[in-house]
């Protein structure tokens, strides 16, 4: 596992999975991150790390410290994107599988069949 720290912030870390242990405080408490207001069941339950209302920027967290409220992001072509200062338009393209990409087409030819005007 890799877990390098982000040079703008000393809390934040990107990891190629979670981290059991937190980098800063030492402690087993590295919980998926949840964002907005939780349920009292889930807030008691002790296995989501509550972020608040408000969220990290440019994105949000994927782990959370529950004890130091460390920030441990993903390390995806997206998250290492959006943490480098890119706009959201600017993310590397998704993906697709050729059947994808055939549906879309279908749907993008009968959209413009249905468009043509017939004389």
């Amino acid at each position: 596992m890799t877990c390098n720290p982000i040079p703008e912030r000393q809390d934040w870390f990107i990891c190629s999975r979670k981290p059991i242990v937190c980098p800063l405080c030492k402690t087993r408490e590295v919980r998926p991150s949840m964002f907005g207001m939780p349920t009292a069941e889930a807030a008691h339950s002790g296995k989501w790390h509550i972020a608040g209302c408000q969220p990290d920027m440019p994105i949000h967290r994927t782990w959370g410290c529950r004890k130091c409220d460390a920030a441990f992001f993903k390390d995806t072509d997206r998250n290492i994107a959006a943490l480098g200062g890119l706009v959201p338009w600017q993310w590397p393209p998704e993906e697709r599988t050729e059947k994808e990409k055939a549906r879309l087409a279908m749907k993008w030819f009968n959209e413009w069949k249905k468009n043509q005007i017939s004389f």
